[in-house]
């Protein structure tokens, strides 16, 4: 059972250590490979919400319109009470 070239171990045993060697590194290189395709799939969610100029002043002033909406106002109104006890319970538990 020994290697008639270096004289080294080639039993069962040292076998199976390089098959877990070989499943460890194409593990990695799986998981390495998935990292890249994230990496891309990131870059392209990035690049694709990116706005032009007019595109982001055309969005801020539909958020002002929305804003000086009545409903909007009226909303704000009626959850003013929910959003200071929000307030106040987030400020009791920091301290």
């Amino acid at each position: 059972m020994t290697d008639s070239r270096d004289g080294a171990w080639t039993g069962p045993e040292a076998e199976l250590d390089a098959r877990q060697r070989m499943l460890a590194l194409e593990h990695q290189l799986e998981l390495v490979d998935r990292v890249t395709s994230l990496e891309a799939q990131l870059a392209q969610l990035t690049a694709g919400a990116s706005l032009t100029p007019s595109e982001q002043l055309s969005a801020e002033q539909q958020l002002l319109a929305l804003r000086e909406s009545l409903p909007w106002r009226v909303g704000r109104i009626v959850t003013l009470p929910v959003r200071v006890v929000g307030r106040v319970f987030r400020r009791g538990t920091r301290k």
